[in-house]
């Protein structure tokens, strides 16, 4: 089994690649213990980003919501910890991202229900990441 670590450095290269691709400048947090993983220049404007791996089970991408700050401690992410989840889905080859206050779940459907609720889901379709590229450059003047 591959370490966590592996995959997460993975994780992160892709969501770097898409970024620098899109046009924007990335920085990374010198040092350990930040709560976000980049820090993406729009030009107009900085974020920070928490790249998080993805898992797709029963057509839903799973991905963490929680931070880990030791091997047993994990707590949510405080309003000021990040900007958006960049969520990388391998076995999908696919990035999304969220704002940190809608990932509280950390699930994004890619396939329909069995019982077709519509209610209450989040389809990944609506965080792909080009969606997000769009939105921000639309936000800059």
């Amino acid at each position: 089994m591959e370490a966590p670590f592996k995959q997460g450095n993975v994780s992160e290269s892709v969501v770097i690649s898409h970024y620098l691709k899109a046009g924007f400048i990335v920085s990374t947090p010198f040092g350990v213990g930040a709560p976000y993983d980049l820090v993406v220049d729009t030009g107009p404007a900085l974020f920070r980003a928490q790249v998080k791996t993805g898992r797709l089970r029963n057509g839903v991408v799973e991905f963490e919501t929680r931070r880990t700050r030791s091997r047993t401690t994990r707590s949510r992410y405080e309003e000021n910890d990040a900007d958006y989840f960049v969520i990388y889905c391998p076995q999908l080859d696919t990035v999304y991202a969220m704002k940190t206050r809608e990932g509280v779940f950390g699930k994004l459907r890619v396939w329909p229900t069995k019982n077709n609720q519509r209610m209450f889901v989040k389809w990944a379709e609506d965080y792909l990441f080009e969606r997000h590229v769009e939105a921000l450059k639309a936000a800059a003047p």
